[in-house]
């Protein structure tokens, strides 16, 4: 089999939420004996990349379009700026099956120059409420909360009307399947996060800090590990926090604190002994948006986790974290955990539960199975 995937960035290297699915989904399909022709946007840091030839059958790079083109058609501006006319018309060179990499890179899902082609939209969020919420974080500066605004109103006119072109849409958690499924009419399944792990790799025993990961860079991350910070110091036990690009503002305030560290741009080796040593992996947010990939690492890798209940989606992998309603169930879940050992009994649970839902071997095989399915119809 051979298709075309159409991502919203270069996916390497697999450094963050969205590039991490997207890098092990072109892996494990490759494993499977697919051959994928890569479309990707070149912007900021992520420019060409050799190891993706290694993987793909041929590899496309694009600029994203001006602003002002961009937005006329109505659609949201990280819609619209990926609707490059180049795109289009390698897209328009085969019959092959086309695999579009979130709202971001379905812009063209409803050509008409593309009405009779398999078309499958995978979804990472569901980027309406996602960027509501985004324009809602208190600590964002104000042209950014006004742009996520903007940018949430266009979404709302057009995420459904994009996903009911596609065949077929990849839901990534069990959460955003139901709610596809109640609001369009073309069938909705669950595929989900592809990622580095093979197998559990959880220590037993004690570690000696609490850990918490994620870009730092995005305002929901940066004040959920303020937050944090504060109990931490309140509690006297030591919090290594670990991301991509905090701002000067957040990391003078980490100075404040006597039992913060903060380790920014961490390699993912670094990463993994982090995760692996901690005692307690705090998930710690304000939102429920999709499946965050940190979860999996923490999981795969990590001791006790602790997540707020309504950030949950619904994964069998979930029965393996400690989840919270409010800050005072928080307080007694990380004085109960931070001094229990992990023991090797739930890392046979972890063991149990991960590799029935987040294996990228058969994740790759629904996905194939979903188009032979179509090709047959």
């Amino acid at each position: 089999m051979k298709l075309h995937l159409v991502a919203f960035s270069i996916p390497y290297p697999p450094d963050y939420g969205g590039v991490i699915d997207v890098f092990y989904k072109l892996k494990a399909l490759r494993n499977s004996g697919v051959e994928v022709v890569l479309h990707c946007f070149e912007y900021g840091e992520r420019t060409k990349q050799k190891e993706l030839e290694t993987i793909c059958s041929h590899v496309y790079y694009y600029k994203r379009i001006n602003p002002i083109s961009s937005v006329v058609n109505g659609l949201p501006y990280f819609v619209g700026s990926r609707m490059n006319t180049l795109l289009l018309e390698n897209l328009k060179q085969d019959n092959l099956p086309i695999l579009f990499e979130g709202i971001h890179c379905s812009g063209y899902a409803n050509h008409p120059d593309l009405t009779n082609r398999i078309k499958i939209i995978r979804t990472h969020n569901i980027e309406s409420r996602y960027y509501e919420n985004l324009s809602n974080a208190s600590s964002a500066p104000f042209l950014k909360r006004q742009y996520w605004d903007f940018e949430s109103k266009r979404l709302k006119k057009s995420e459904l009307k994009l996903l009911e072109s596609a065949d077929f849409v990849m839901a990534i958690s069990k959460s955003d399947q139901s709610f596809f499924s109640s609001h369009i009419d073309v069938p909705v399944k669950l595929v989900s996060a592809f990622h580095p792990y093979e197998k559990v790799v959880s220590k037993a025993g004690t570690g000696k800090y609490a850990l918490f990961h994620g870009d730092l860079s995005v305002g929901e991350n940066a004040d959920a590990a303020i937050e944090l910070m504060s109990m931490c110091e309140e509690l006297e036990f030591p919090l290594y926090i670990a991301g991509k690009n905090p701002s000067e503002e957040f990391e003078s305030k980490c100075m404040d604190f006597k039992n913060i560290h903060l380790e920014k741009n961490v390699t993912h080796s670094r990463m993994n002994d982090l995760i692996q040593d901690a005692q307690l992996i705090l998930l710690h947010g304000f939102h429920k948006a999709g499946f965050k990939l940190k979860w999996l690492y923490s999981l795969f890798a990590g001791r006790h986790c602790l997540v707020p209940e309504i950030m949950l989606t619904g994964a069998l992998a979930e029965e393996a974290m400690h989840s919270y309603k409010d800050w005072n169930e928080l307080k007694d879940l990380f004085l109960k955990y931070s001094k229990e050992p992990f023991i090797k009994g739930e890392i046979e649970k972890r063991k149990s539960l991960l590799l029935q839902e987040f294996s990228n071997e058969k994740n790759a095989e629904k996905i194939i199975a979903e188009i032979i399915k179509i090709q047959d119809s």
